[in-house]
């Protein structure tokens, strides 16, 4: 688990020359993420284990409006979830 850029960062289009430009957004979200799945940045676990973690304390919790509160793409994960709008 990293909080920094990584792969997925790469195609972000608000990735700028390996600057994210939304840092302060992406560095809250990571944050609020580690301490809903109680889990510390530098941890090793296999994807199974995060996306239960993922799904049980966050999505399965109602806790995604609050991570995600003020993501623009909250929209299209939220519906694709849940099958309703954000």
């Amino acid at each position: 688990i990293v909080t920094d850029e990584d792969t997925v960062c790469t195609a972000c289009p608000n990735n700028k020359e390996s600057q994210c430009s939304c840092s302060e957004k992406v560095d809250r979200y990571d944050k609020m993420v580690l301490q809903l799945c109680n889990i510390t940045s530098g941890s090793v676990l296999p994807w199974e284990t995060y996306k239960t973690l993922m799904d049980k304390r966050i999505i399965e919790a109602g806790k995604m409006s609050v991570v995600c509160r003020d993501c623009e793409w909250a929209r299209i994960c939220f519906k694709k979830n849940f099958g309703e709008s954000f």
